[in-house]
This record gives structure tokens, sequence and C-alpha cells, in this order.
């Protein structure tokens, strides 16, 4: 132990992401779920067909509209993120 902060190098952390190497058919699957994850708030917000079987109420609709001009961009973005991401480490 260093200065008896108990940030020991053989410490081992609590939670490690483990590093998944970069393969087209992991990114494909990765933008997949990503896309349809967005188009489904698309479908929800704006097809109306969810409040119509009531499985969500109007109002949650009316927010699933507002809500649909912030993810899907921010969606938009992860694709493009995840797919340039695998191209510079392939």
């Amino acid at each position: 132990m260093k200065g008896g902060g108990g940030d020991d190098d053989g410490e081992r952390p609590f939670f490690r992401i483990p590093k998944i190497p970069a393969n087209p058919t992991a990114s494909l699957a990765a933008r997949a779920a990503v896309a349809v994850f967005a188009l489904g708030f698309v479908d929800a917000g704006y097809s109306g067909d969810w409040s119509r079987i009531s499985a969500i109420s109007k109002e949650v609709e009316d927010w699933l509209k507002v809500a649909a001009f912030l993810v899907v961009p921010l969606c938009v973005l992860l694709v493009v993120s995840i797919s340039g991401s695998t191209e510079e480490e392939a």
C-alpha cells in the first residue's frame, strides 16, 4: 500500500468491463439494436395503435412524440459512432 490510500496496483477492480474484440457481426447487431430502439419510439409515439388498444395512454403517447425528437438523433449518433469505432480498430 502506497500512502495508505488502498490503491495498490495488485488490487482488482470491483467491476471490470471486458474488452470485446471488434468484429463486423457484433457491430451490425449493436447498430441494429439501436435502430430498433429508435424505431420503437417513433412507432409508439406516432402510430396511434398503442393508445387505441390501451397499452399506453394518450398522454404517454404525446410524451413519446416529444421524446422521439431527442432519442432518434441520439440513436443515429450512436449508430455512427459504433460503426466508426469498429473501422478504426479493424
